[in-house]
Parts: C-alpha cells; sequence; structure tokens
C-alpha cells in the first residue's frame, strides 16, 4: 500500500472494490492485474493506467512455461497481461504456445476455464469494463482520499 502511497482508507475502498468485482463476477479473478488496476482508479488514473510502485517492490511473479519459468515484477506482470488482454483469440494462443509472453500464458490459461469464459466481466480482458460496473455502486469520486474524514453527500449531518 505504501509503494502506491495508499492511505488507510484507501485501503478499505481497496478492499470493498474487490470484494464487490466478487461478487458482481462470482468468478476466480486475476488479482495481479485487477488490483493495479483498481489502484490506478483509486489514485486517480484513466480507465485502464497501471499505477508506477515507488522503490522497494521486492516480490516478483513466477509463470511456468513449457519451456521453464518467466519471472517479472508486478508491474510488468500487469503489462504483460495488459498487452496480451488486446490480442485476437488465435495470436493469444500462439504467443502462449511459443511460451515467451507470460500475459498470454495467463491469460490462455485462465480462458481455458469456463467459468470465466462464460462471464465475461470476469475475463481480465473486461477488468476495466468490470470496475466500471462496479464503480457505479459507489463511484470512487464520493470516497475520500485523504486521511480526514470528510462526509458524503448522503451522510447525515453532525450535530
Amino acid at each position: 500500500m505504501k509503494l502506491f502511497k495508499l492511505s488507510p482508507r484507501d485501503a478499505y475502498a481497496l478492499v470493498d472494490l474487490i470484494q464487490t468485482c466478487l461478487a458482481v463476477t462470482q468468478s476466480p479473478l486475476l488479482m495481479g492485474y485487477l488490483l493495479p488496476l483498481l489502484i490506478g482508479r483509486i489514485v486517480g488514473l484513466p480507465s485502464g493506467e497501471l499505477p508506477h510502485p515507488g522503490p522497494g517492490m521486492s516480490f516478483t511473479y513466477k509463470v511456468a512455461t513449457d519451456d521453464g519459468v518467466l519471472t517479472l515484477g508486478p508491474h510488468a506482470f500487469a503489462q504483460a497481461i495488459c498487452a496480451a488482454s488486446t490480442m485476437t483469440q488465435r495470436d493469444l494462443l500462439a504467443a502462449a504456445a511459443r511460451g515467451l509472453d507470460a500475459g498470454a500464458v495467463v491469460l490462455a490459461r485462465l480462458e481455458e476455464d469456463s467459468r470465466i469464459v462464460d462471464d465475461r466481466l470476469a475475463s481480465p480482458r473486461h477488468y476495466c469494463e468490470l470496475i466500471e460496473t462496479v464503480n457505479r455502486f459507489e463511484p470512487l469520486e464520493a470516497r475520500p482520499r485523504s486521511r480526514a474524514l470528510r462526509p458524503r453527500a448522503s451522510d447525515p449531518p453532525r450535530r
């Protein structure tokens, strides 16, 4: 959370968004891609834009392929999924078969899961649309971005 300069209140909003995404899709979600998109949305980036974490990010994702293991940092992993999500199905399967594109490998495996194919919002290809759908329940613009507690317009006045 500190890497993206999120406040404790932002953490609460993030968990709320994750829960709502899960409730809407009722399917497994690729958190390595969804989390950066949600964080980007919370910090005010345009839809689909990935935030850059600050220094100190020390974990990596490992994607097993037929030829070995691809290792990526969190931002590179999210970018790989983002790039793969724009591929046609034919290009995606070809890239996954070559095993050189971690995003294609992960996305192709996910799309084999019938639950994701049946619910288009559960596919990483449609996470931006999922976030927009979830945002309709309580727009992020209505959530405070600072540590100070700011009441929402719907809150009753304090006495």
